[in-house]
């Protein structure tokens, strides 16, 4: 409140002491809802009406005696884009992982995840209940396949492509029942940021090992995968 008050003096703006602001926010409660109530529905009147998309992600939140009482709280959450709010929120330990069907389904909507959210039998309940996903793909932790069944070679995919965005038609198999239908979609970066990327896999981050790993740290760098 000092700084505020102080800069509101040095800029002509007004001469209060920062206690009678504090006194004048905590009278202002009813005039702020009414403003962000209009401003709200301005916005609102030029909302696109399409399907619903929602956020996932989850956080660390700590707690008293993380250490002694075996680490923090996981806060799992959806955050709806159009209207800029959390739909839900659910709080666990940290044993409870981030799962792509953890919030209940909305028939019609797409729910976006990070590349922790790759969850092929948990992906496809989620499409049978209605919903669309998209994720962030990683290099493993998944396995594709071709209309025909068989795998797909996404290296040899990616290193003839010559776009700036390559889409094609994937399916992911589960363990048991019928692969999903999906798309892949594989954004090249740009130079800055693929420079970056060699300068942490030269350092030792990135996958060592097979064949296929060297493939990979070879075309990683050059584009991001969903």
């Amino acid at each position: 409140m000092r700084g505020v008050v102080a800069w509101a003096a040095a800029s002509g703006i007004a001469d209060i002491s920062d206690v009678a602001l504090l006194g004048r926010l905590r009278n202002a409660g009813p005039w702020l809802q009414q403003l962000i109530g209009h401003l709200l529905k301005r916005e609102d009147a030029g909302l696109a009406k399409g399907r619903l998309i929602r956020i996932l992600d989850a956080t660390a939140v700590a707690k008293a005696g993380a250490y002694e009482n075996n680490g923090p709280w996981r806060m799992h959450c959806a955050f709806e884009l159009e209207r800029e709010q959390f739909d839900f929120l659910e709080i666990t330990d940290q044993s409870e992982a981030e799962l792509i069907d953890r919030v209940p389904v909305v028939p019609g909507e797409i729910r976006i995840g990070d590349r922790a959210y790759l969850q092929a039998e948990r992906i496809a309940k989620v499409m049978a209940q209605g919903g669309d996903v998209v994720v962030r793909a990683s290099w493993k932790n998944a396995r594709w396949l071709d209309a025909n069944g068989r795998a797909f070679d996404l290296i040899g995919y990616l290193a003839n492509c010559r776009e700036e965005v390559c889409e094609t038609p994937a399916r992911l198999a589960l363990k048991k029942g019928e692969p999903v239908n999906m798309r892949l979609i594989a954004l090249r970066k740009s130079e800055a940021a693929a420079q970056e990327a060699r300068r942490k896999i030269s350092q030792g981050q990135g996958q060592q090992g097979s064949t296929a790993d060297a493939d990979c740290g070879r075309l990683r760098p050059a584009c991001d995968l969903a």
